[in-house]
């Protein structure tokens, strides 16, 4: 190596590591491999974005990198990559490469950089490219060699370093880069502190969060400058996990610049800044989370306390033990430092403190003016904020309604330290029963918590009434429960390690539910039962089960305890399963003998065996002695209680009626019977003495009696209980099995399953009124005494009942009366539902009048008939039924029809005297009471009342329902009439809807559609059909599917049947019993009424509505209404459906009178006008017979016409002229218009239309009455346009004329002579005839006007004119040519000889009669052109020539003057 090139190499390694940037090293690389490659014009460096995946030019020589840099290769699409390349090699025509090998877009950005060779030299950092620097050639692609590929070997080691230590820069930048920009943007406080806690750095959120200023953060310590208590964690702590690597979380409280405090959530984790370890600490705000926290926290902590209070209240009685519970949970609950309870007596008075864990007490002696006393007498709770030390209160207490000083607290309490307190009145049975305390040493301590100590206080008020009214019980029991109490107990040490084993296996085989596994595989639990060991028994649980030693035991357990389904061991199983180690179950097992054995089993897992279950303690506690002595004591206290509850009942009962079922179902379920009845004795006509079962109670799955007829009316002697009658006449009861009964009572008794009986007599005052019986169905069993005395008690509560309510029911019955009538007017005057018209009735009558049966009917008059439309029987509704109205077969028909009363007091003794046969709703009944309701004389209905018992009602019973029946019919007939108003409102305006969507039917089918479903779906008759009239015939052209089979059918006018019948009379046609109307044709085999309604507006007809129905006068009157506004809707839709028919009609016909007026306005004479008129009103009106004439003078002469031969008619004469004399329109049968002129014999109608002035427009027709209004409304149309086009034609046949003609001498002008002229020079020239033009002049015409003016010689002109007029022939053309001059052509005139003499003579002298003495005279010139002798010649010519001669003539004339 040279010292050139050493020197070179120095300084490009310096320069490598001058810009550690790397696009400053990437060009120092390329412009050292420049140098040492010559042959080279340019490069390029290329390096891996890694995030991207692509190469990107970070520095090019030779080329402009801001162009280049446009290009991003993909890091598998580079010609490197496609080739494999990973050291340096030589590329030749790349070019080519880059279009066999790379995607097009890439190709083509390369395609303007061309290079004919490079060498690339990839750059590797472990076996990776990260970088690729190219040196090129541009035109020479051998410019290269091998031996160039190690030019740079050298120094390549540190190329790479520089490389990849340049990336490694560029990446911490940007790492750099995006944390500062998290770091101040981040919503959270982020600090960065020293490992002693100092702060470094802290983002905006830290500053906004603290109220610190960054300078006054920087340098605070974290800990010991912004913590508000003792950190939850040291730093020494925090430093020690954050170096084994992890992220340190903890909450802490800290204190902002302004004092206030909050907490933060923090995430401390190990960093390096500025290259030494810090940690980066983010510290979110959670103060508002963790409030919310506590909130819930405290309210879960309330619901909880009262959800325990629910459970611990009603589980105890003792109200110490509830007190020293509920004591317990408010402090629990509230974090009170003591609660105590203060309880009332009824009068207010303190009766009792209840101070447990050392509250401060209250004295038995409130003070008058105390916290208590305020409480009590208010009801309200009292919460202190804050009790001074001088008694004053925050808030103060003030009694309402008193100036006095706020009350002050007890000396107690403040000598006891207490700062805050709540008193809570615990409210029950009308009055405040006593006060819950709480109290705090701590200020505000039960802020918000009166909520719940309100809750707690209402559950307590509960809980206190339960343990007072039980408290005498529970006294009773505590010596009972002591000695259960110190009862031996069984133990079991049992090992379930291969149960839990088996349940582990099968929890990995993917079950989830043992319950449900256990039911499926039965199997499984007696595998279970069989891995579990009995590994110890003691006696008493040996004993327990009568087991001889513990062999048997298993062989007991296993063989009839742990397998039985619902088993404790599928308990203890379950247990297992969830993870249990300790469970308590109450299980019934039987011991081996068989006996049921009550067992309390109480089951732990020894400590230190919890995961394999191989030692289990299980305690056996016998309570076969406690439960049956439970259930004993229970059974007598039930019944103490049943027999206290019915006397509470019975003695404050309104209604006996209504308490007796309880009573007897409270008294049923305490002795634990199958029934429990009463009966109700009586007498019957003859005077024996009977029973009835009244009331009755019966237990599950045991069949009840109430309903059983031979328990009602039962004799007591003849029934087979004449025992019965001597026992309970001398007050004793009747008890024991019933097979120690005798036979007759048997037979009573056991078709009712009964196996025991006890049966107590019931005295009112000293008169037997019945008995009270238990039943038990199930087993046989020996009353006790304390049954047998409670159910005397009972009878004894219930007769005095009875005997207080009859007192009370006599007391109280003329006012009750009174009182219900009233009510029941009132109620019926107020309603118009007659269902709860109906129930008030009913209600009211049973309130008044005992019965058994209730029966409300409603007559239909129209139907003969009557419907039940509310009965009752013994309180069930019973369903509706309606009865023939016969007098003879019902006593309902009988009052009906006689407008009478009823009374029958027994069916059985008055049977033979019934005016009518009874007949049977229900149950059989005895006496029978019914009123007709009457409204105005009309019978509305009737009203009845029944009962089962004989004699029931009598005269006043009579007279208070005839007074009742009254305002009941009224309201009938009152919520009748409002009913069916609201029916017909309904139906009216369903009819409306309907009415609506019928006139915007498109066609007769869907209008027909529409009243079918009308008078179908909506009015409810079916079948219905439509008829159309066709001549003298009825067509079905629509109707319901039932009678689809009728479609087409057609019926005769004249013929039978009701839709005939309204067609002839045009009115509704009604058949309310079609087999007597004599005019109904079978049809519908099921139709028993018929309505045929006319369809018909004004005088037509458009057809019938029939409608059919299967009842007997089944279409109401208001219906029959409905259907002929149905009728009437229909013919108006009908008729609109015509007229829009007719509407479109004309529409198309006055579009087809447009195209006529457009084809008349292109006329331009009046002859072609009329002719297109007549033939295009062929096509417009449809008629085929028309004539147009014109007034020409005094005749009417025909211009055109299509179908006849007009004739001109003369003035007056015809219809055409009366037409033209009235200005009106004349349409009508030719017969009845004596002034027509009959052209055809056929024609019978004409119509005929003024054209204005001009003339008549006229059509006839070969029918009679053939023309309609629209058809006057058209022709009216068209003859007014053709007025106006003949106006117009001739208007401009006018200005035509005065375009052509002198306006005062009426002779064609100067300006038409030269047309003239051509034309006839032409058709002279082309037929070869000659051609004569006339010069005339007025001779000395300028002394006329000089002597007589210039009117008298403008009278002159006129005169001459109208002379040379009358001397030519018709053919010939006289102008004025200008002056007093005058110009005749006359065609084919020879040489004009002979027409020249009689117009000179003509000339000569012309007199104004007018003007005596005046007289003119003309000279006239003329010229001849014969075509054919002269050849041409121009117009000029003609007229100079004439010119010539005629002056020539004048000058002569001159020289002979």
């Amino acid at each position: 190596m040279d010292h050139g090139h050493g020197a070179h190499l120095v300084e490009f390694l310096r320069a490598l590591n001058r810009d550690p940037a790397l696009p400053a090293v990437a060009r120092t690389i390329l412009e050292h491999a420049l140098e040492i490659l010559p042959q080279a014009q340019s490069a390029t460096f290329l390096s891996l974005n890694d995030e991207e995946g692509v190469f990107e030019y970070q520095a090019a020589v030779g080329y402009d990198l801001e162009e280049l840099s446009q290009l991003k290769l993909p890091q598998d699409r580079t010609i490197q990559h496609q080739l494999g390349l990973t050291s340096p090699a030589i590329i030749r025509d790349p070019q080519r490469l880059y279009r066999d090998l790379l995607p097009p877009p890439i190709a083509r950005g390369l395609d303007a950089f061309p290079v004919a060779a490079f060498i690339t030299f990839p750059i590797l950092v472990a076996g990776e490219v990260i970088a690729y620097f190219n040196v090129n050639s541009r035109d020479d692609p051998d410019a290269f060699s091998p031996a160039d590929l190690d030019r740079l070997q050298g120094v390549w080691e540190e190329i790479t370093l520089a490389v990849r230590r340049a990336r490694e820069r560029a990446a911490l930048a940007d790492s750099e880069r995006r944390f500062r920009l998290l770091f101040e943007r981040l919503g959270d406080p982020v600090y960065i502190t020293s490992l002693d806690g100092t702060i470094l750095e802290a983002n905006p959120a830290a500053e906004r969060q603290t109220g610190y200023s960054h300078s006054e953060l920087i340098g605070m310590n974290i800990m010991r400058d912004l913590a508000a208590e003792e950190p939850a964690l040291t730093y020494d702590t925090a430093n020690e996990r954050l170096a084994h690597g992890e992220i340190v979380h903890f909450e802490e409280k800290k204190r902002r610049k302004d004092g206030t405090v909050f907490i933060t959530d923090c995430a401390i984790t190990l960093f390096e800044y500025k290259g030494k370890p810090a940690t980066l600490s983010v510290n979110r705000d959670i103060t508002d989370r963790k409030s919310l926290e506590q909130l819930l926290e405290s309210r879960l902590v309330q619901l909880q306390a009262l959800y325990r209070a629910s459970i611990l209240l009603s589980a105890t009685l003792d109200r110490d033990k509830l007190v020293q519970d509920v004591v317990t949970l408010v402090q629990d609950a509230t974090g009170a430092d003591f609660a105590n309870v203060l309880l009332f007596d009824e009068g207010g008075r303190p009766l009792r403190t209840l101070e447990p864990h050392g509250a401060p007490p209250i004295p038995l002696q409130i003070r008058e003016r105390g916290f208590s006393s305020w409480i009590r007498d208010t009801g309200q709770p009292v919460v202190i904020e804050e009790i001074r030390d001088d008694g004053t209160t925050d808030p103060p207490i003030r009694w309402p309604g008193r100036r006095q000083a706020p009350l002050r607290a007890s000396p107690i309490l403040i000598e006891g330290g207490i700062r805050s307190l709540a008193g809570i009145p615990i409210r029950g049975e009308g009055r405040v029963m006593g006060i819950l305390y709480v109290h705090s040493y701590e200020r505000g301590a039960f802020a918000g918590q009166v909520e719940f100590l309100t809750s707690l206080a209402r559950q307590v008020a509960v809980a206190l009434e339960n343990a007072s009214l039980y408290a005498t019980l529970r006294e009773s029991e505590a010596q009972w429960r002591l000695l259960f109490e110190e009862s031996p107990v069984g133990i079991h040490v049992e090992d379930f390690s291969g149960v839990k084993t088996m349940l582990d296996a099968l929890r990995g085989q993917g079950v989830s539910d043992l319950v449900a596994h256990l039911a499926e595989n039965p199997d499984f639990l007696r595998a279970c039962a069989e891995a579990m060991r009995l590994v110890h028994a003691n006696r008493a649980a040996l004993a327990l089960y009568g087991a001889r030693d513990q062999a048997q035991q298993v062989a007991h357990l296993r063989g009839k305890i742990l397998t039985e389904p619902g088993a404790p061991f599928v308990q203890q199983l379950l247990a297992i399963w969830q993870g249990k180690t300790e469970a308590t179950f109450l299980v019934v097992n039987p011991d081996v003998q068989g006996r049921a054995v009550h067992v309390q089993l109480k089951w732990r897992v020894f400590p230190g065996h919890e995961k394999t279950y191989d030692r289990v303690l299980v305690s056996l506690v016998d309570l076969t002695e406690r439960v049956e002595a439970e259930e004993a004591t229970a059974r007598r206290d039930a019944v103490l209680g049943a027999v206290a509850f019915a006397a509470e009942r019975f003695l404050r009962a309104q209604s006996l009626d209504e308490e007796i079922p309880g009573v007897l179902a409270r008294l049923g379920e305490a002795i634990g019977v199958s029934r429990v009845y009463l009966f109700q004795d009586h007498h019957d006509a003859a005077g024996r003495r009977l029973a009835s079962q009244k009331f009755e109670w019966v237990a599950p799955g045991i069949s009840p009696q109430i309903g059983n007829p031979k328990l009602q009316g039962l004799p007591y002697l003849e029934g087979g209980l004449s025992r019965w009658e001597e026992a309970f006449s001398r007050g004793e009861p009747i008890a024991g099995p019933v097979r120690e009964f005798p036979p007759a009572e048997q037979s009573v008794l056991r078709p009712q399953g009964i196996l025991s009986l006890l049966a107590v007599p019931i005295f009112v005052a000293t008169e037997r009124w019945g008995f009270l019986g238990l039943d038990d169905c199930v087993r046989e069993r020996e009353w006790s005494e304390i049954e047998v005395e409670a159910l005397r008690m009972a009878a004894r509560t219930l007769g005095a009942a009875i005997e207080r309510a009859k007192i009370v029911e006599d007391l109280q019955a003329l006012n009750a009366d009174l009182r219900g009538l009233y009510e029941v007017s009132v109620a019926l005057g107020t309603s118009l539902d007659l269902d709860s018209v109906f129930a008030r009735v009913y209600e009211e009558i049973a309130r008044l009048i005992p019965c058994d049966a209730f029966v409300l009917a409603l007559v239909d008059a129209t139907r003969r008939e009557f419907r039940l439309a509310y009965a009752v029987e013994e309180g069930e509704r019973l369903p509706e039924v309606v009865h023939p109205l016969d007098p003879e077969q019902s006593l309902t028909g009988w009052i009906v029809a006689t407008k009478r009363p009823l009374l029958v007091r027994d069916f059985e003794a008055e049977s033979d005297q019934l005016p009518a046969a009874s007949q049977r709703v229900g149950k059989d009944v005895r006496s029978w009471l019914g009123v007709p309701l009457l409204f105005q004389d009309e019978v509305l209905g009737a009203l009845s009342v029944q009962s089962f018992a004989p004699g029931a009602y009598g005269e006043e019973d009579l007279r208070f329902l005839e007074t009742i029946s009254a305002p009941v019919a009224t309201a009938i007939h009152n919520a009748r009439t409002y009913a069916g108003l609201a029916v017909l409102e309904e139906k009216l305006r369903r009819v409306e809807a309907y009415s609506r969507r019928m006139k915007l039917a498109r066609d007769k089918g869907e209008l027909y559609g529409l009243v079918l479903e009308l008078t179908g779906s909506v009015l409810g008759y079916r079948p219905c059909a439509i008829l159309e009239p066709c001549g003298e015939e009825l067509t079905v052209v629509a109707g319901h599917d039932e009678i689809a089979w009728a479609q087409g059918m057609r019926f005769g006018r004249n013929g039978r049947g009701i839709t005939t019948a309204a067609f002839r009379s045009r009115e509704p046609e009604y058949a309310a019993d079609v087999s007597s109307d004599e005019r109904y044709v079978t049809g519908n085999p099921t139709t028993h009424s018929e309505l045929a309604v006319p369809i018909v507006l004004g005088e037509r007809l458009f057809g019938i509505l029939d409608v059919q129905t299967a009842a007997a006068s089944g279409i109401p009157a208001e219906d029959r209404d409905l259907l002929n506004i149905v009728a009437s809707e229909a013919a108006v839709a009908l008729a609109g459906l015509e007229r829009l028919e007719q509407v479109e009609a004309v529409n198309e016909r006055l579009a087809g009178l447009h195209r006529l007026v457009m084809r008349l306005s292109r006329c331009t004479t009046v002859e072609e006008l009329c002719e297109v008129a007549a033939h295009e009103a062929v096509r417009i009106l449809g008629f085929t017979t028309y004539t147009v004439s014109l007034v020409e003078g005094d005749w009417l002469v025909p211009q055109a016409s299509v179908g006849i031969e007009g004739r001109p008619l003369r003035r007056g004469e015809g219809v055409a002229w009366q037409t033209l004399a009235r200005g009106q329109t004349i349409s009508g049968n030719l017969e009845d218009l004596p002034q027509a002129r009959l052209v055809r014999p056929d024609l019978r109608s004409i119509l005929s239309v003024p054209i204005g002035d001009f003339g008549v427009f006229q059509v006839a027709s070969t029918a009679c009455d053939a023309f309609s209004a629209e058809d006057t409304l058209v022709a009216e149309i068209l003859a007014g346009h053709l007025q106006e086009e003949i106006r117009r034609i001739r208007i401009e046949e006018q200005l035509r004329e005065q375009a052509i003609r002198d306006p005062l001498t009426g002779l064609y002008n100067r300006r038409t002579l030269v047309g003239v002229l051509e034309r006839e020079s032409e058709r002279a020239k082309r037929y070869g005839h000659p051609l004569t033009l006339v010069m005339a002049d007025i001779d000395d015409f300028k002394s006329v006007n000089d002597r007589h003016g210039h009117l008298v010689g403008d009278a002159v002109l006129r005169r001459v004119a109208e002379v040379l007029r009358g001397s030519v022939r018709a053919g010939d053309y006289v102008f004025r040519y200008g002056g007093e001059e005058f110009v005749l052509v006359l065609p084919e005139t020879g040489d004009g000889e002979g027409v020249l003499p009689r117009l000179q003579e003509a000339v000569r002298g012309i007199s104004l009669p007018d003007v005596p003495g005046l007289s003119v005279s003309l000279s006239v010139g003329h010229t001849v052109w014969n075509p054919v002798r002269d050849g041409p010649t121009t117009v000029e010519a003609l007229l100079r020539r004439a010119d010539e001669v005629l002056y020539g003539m004048k000058r002569r004339r001159a020289r002979r003057r």
